[in-house]
C-alpha cells in the first residue's frame, strides 16, 4: 500500500495532515494531488472502493452527506443497459471536497461539491452547483481518454492518453492555465502543453511532467515562486537536470523527484 500526502489550506498556507492510499490490481503508482486533510479514498486489490471521513459535500460518493469513521465502499454507476461496468479502477485522486475515480477503459467519474464546477458537469442544467453524492460519469470530456486526474481545492486537471491536459473548476489564480482568470465549466484544453505524462495539483497550483523530462508550473504565484503575479499560462521550470519523473504539489510549495542513468535522487524544490 503506498500512502500518498498533498499540500497546504489554500492562501494561508497552514500545514495540514491528510492522507490517502491507492492500491491497485498488478500495478501501483502514486497520485500526488491537494486533498481534504479530513477526507479518503482508497481502492483496493479487489476492485473495489473504499471512503471515509468528512462527507459533507458528498465527497465520500455513498449517497449522502454523512461523515464516516470507517471506511464504506463506493460503487460506480451501471451502463445504459443497466449493467455494472466491468473495468479495472486505475486511480483516485482526492480534492478539498470533491472527488474523481478513473478507469483503465478511459473514463472517470467524480463526485461531492461542483459549486465552482470543478467536477466538469454540464452548467447548462440549472442545478449544476448542487453536490453530486454519488460517482457520475463525466461526458463532457472529448478531448481523449483519461490517465490520470489531479484534483486542487476547487479545481481539476485531466492527463489524457493523448498527452494533452484539461482543466475546469475555479480559476481565480490562473490555475486552469488559459491565460485568464475566466471561469471554466466544462474541462479545457491547455494549449500550450503537449507529451505530458505526469500531473499534480496544489491547493491553487499546477505541475505538469513531459515524456522528455521537462516540468511546468501554473497558477497561484507564490506556490510557483513568483510573489508578485499568479502564472496564467504553463511556465517551465529551469533546473540542472531534464530528468522529472514525478511531482507533487502542496499549499504553497512543490516537490520533484529526478532520475539519473546511475541511480535515483531526490531534489526538493521549496517555493514560498
Amino acid at each position: 500500500m503506498m500512502f500518498q500526502n498533498g499540500g497546504g489550506n489554500s492562501r494561508t498556507g497552514s500545514p495540514v495532515d491528510h492522507s490517502a492510499s491507492i492500491r491497485k490490481q498488478q500495478q501501483t503508482e502514486t497520485d500526488e494531488t491537494f486533498r481534504d486533510p479530513h477526507q479518503n479514498d482508497t481502492a483496493s486489490d479487489k476492485n473495489r472502493i473504499f471512503s471515509w471521513g468528512n462527507g459533507t459535500n458528498g465527497q465520500l460518493g455513498c449517497g449522502d452527506k454523512e461523515s464516516k469513521r470507517t471506511p464504506v465502499e463506493v460503487f460506480l454507476p451501471s451502463n445504459p443497459d443497466g449493467e455494472i461496468c466491468d473495468t479495472l479502477i486505475t486511480g483516485v485522486a482526492c480534492g478539498s471536497r470533491h472527488s474523481f475515480i478513473w478507469t483503465d477503459t478511459g473514463h472517470c467519474y467524480g463526485f461531492g461539491n461542483n459549486f465552482y464546477a470543478q467536477l466538469g458537469y454540464d452548467f447548462r442544467k440549472g442545478n449544476y452547483k448542487e453536490n453530486q453524492l454519488e460517482p457520475h460519469l463525466l461526458r463532457s470530456l472529448f478531448f481523449g481518454k483519461v490517465n490520470q486526474v489531479a484534483c486542487g481545492e476547487r479545481h481539476t486537471l485531466f492527463a489524457l492518453e493523448n498527452g494533452k491536459i484539461a482543466a475546469c473548476g475555479a480559476n481565480n489564480c490562473g490555475q486552469i492555465g488559459i491565460d485568464s482568470r475566466e471561469e471554466t465549466f466544462v474541462p479545457r484544453l491547455i494549449e500550450e502543453l503537449e507529451s505530458v505524462c505526469k500531473i499534480a495539483c496544489g491547493a491553487n497550483h499546477n505541475l505538469a511532467v513531459t515524456g522528455d523530462g521537462k516540468i511546468f508550473m501554473w497558477g497561484y504565484g507564490r506556490a510557483c515562486g513568483n510573489n508578485r503575479q499568479d502564472i496564467f499560462i504553463p511556465e517551465l521550470v529551469h533546473i540542472l537536470q531534464d530528468d522529472v519523473i514525478a511531482v507533487a504539489a502542496g499549499g504553497w510549495h512543490s516537490l520533484l523527484l529526478t532520475g539519473l542513468s546511475h541511480g535515483v535522487f531526490f531534489t526538493l524544490s521549496f517555493v514560498l
